[in-house]
């Protein structure tokens, strides 16, 4: 409990269902119920604030977040881009290999080299 000069006396009324109901969950005195109620509700005040503020971070977290999002969906536009020309590059240097092979086996065929070994 608090020292005399430094509590203040409050009046109220309530109901005598209500205090019954207080006083046979085992609370000694209607003083005691009173000064636990107050601390509670300046508890239920102080988790508010602590919930508000954690929506306040919350909604800070969720905004980089999205910004981290549009940032990573960018980068991905320009890697399919780089594979896209990659991949165009690959079917023409295949193509450019495919012609190559083609030429070479036209270059020999009207000759049907002999191989150096055989001269006779």
């Amino acid at each position: 409990m608090c020292m005399a000069e430094e509590t203040k006396r409050i009046h109220a009324i309530i109901s005598k269902e209500l205090i019954d109901k207080v006083m046979c969950l085992g609370y000694p005195t209607i003083t005691e119920t009173v000064i636990r109620g107050l601390e509670r509700l300046i508890a239920d005040e102080d988790s508010t604030n602590t919930k508000e503020d954690t929506g306040k971070f919350n909604l800070e977290l969720l905004n980089q977040s999205n910004r981290r999002i549009d940032s990573l969906e960018d980068q991905l536009k320009v890697k399919d881009r780089q594979i896209e020309k990659l991949s165009e590059t690959m079917q023409a240097q295949a193509v450019q290999v495919q012609t190559m092979i083609h030429q070479q086996k036209a270059i020999e065929a009207p000759g049907a080299k002999k191989p150096w070994w055989r001269f006779w």
